[in-house]
């Protein structure tokens, strides 16, 4: 490094604790959970590795065939195959965003643990053990069932409660009005407000299979 280089390195360096002015250091990353199970999972680019460190802002997806069990504070995750995810830190817990496939969560409290999908929001409709199983059909279509326990789902400022049992595929922005098939109708008078989300109910769904699934259903008050 020539002297003139480093003389200009060394005043900008003064002038900066002078001023206050010198960068704050980034802050790491927060470590949300681990990966307890995997076969042809991944955690960002590399397989993800049993015991594996998950940290806010990484990605979570799995092969054709692949199957991924995660664990964070609030929740237990389970990606089915071909599924897309990223966790974000919320101020109580976790956040997953399903980009793609099938995740199963099961969780014991309403706060430590949200799912997004599309632009709907859903979590534990109570601080009791809860397992729900979302599919990302379309960019606004979901199939959501409830296995056990109720979840509060929501887009916007409108929100449903789906019970446990219940299985629905559920449309994000549709036409202002459905029929039961959901098919588009016309609105039969004008100025009719348009929901935010169309729910059709969705009889037969089981469960998502994956291994160590019973653990969601056995104990999902133990994340």
């Amino acid at each position: 490094m020539s002297q003139c280089l480093r003389s200009l390195l060394a005043i900008l360096v003064a002038f900066s604790f002078l001023t206050g002015t010198l960068p704050a250091a980034a802050s790491p990353a927060r470590a949300l959970g681990q990966v307890l199970q995997s076969q042809g999972g991944h955690l960002g680019e590399a397989s993800a590795a049993v015991g594996a460190t998950i940290f806010s802002g990484d990605t979570l997806s799995t092969e054709a065939r692949g199957s991924l069990h995660a664990r964070t504070a609030g929740a237990q995750l389970y990606l089915l195959a071909h599924t897309y995810a990223s966790l974000q830190a919320i101020d109580q817990g976790a956040a997953a965003t399903l980009m793609g496939g099938t995740i199963i969560f099961s969780t014991a409290t309403s706060q430590g643990f949200e799912l997004h999908a599309s632009s709907a929001r859903l979590r534990a409709k109570a601080n009791v053990p809860t397992v729900a199983q979302v599919t990302l059909l379309g960019p606004k279509e979901l199939l959501v069932t409830c296995r056990r326990g109720a979840i509060e789902f929501a887009v916007n400022d409108e929100s449903e409660v789906i019970p446990e049992g219940a299985s629905y595929r559920v449309l994000i922005d549709p036409p202002a009005t459905m029929t039961a098939d959901g098919n588009p109708q016309q609105p039969r008078k004008s100025g009719r407000q348009r929901k935010a989300f169309f729910f059709l109910l969705f009889g037969g769904v089981a469960l998502g299979t994956i291994w160590g699934i019973h653990k969601a259903l056995e104990s999902p008050d133990r994340p």
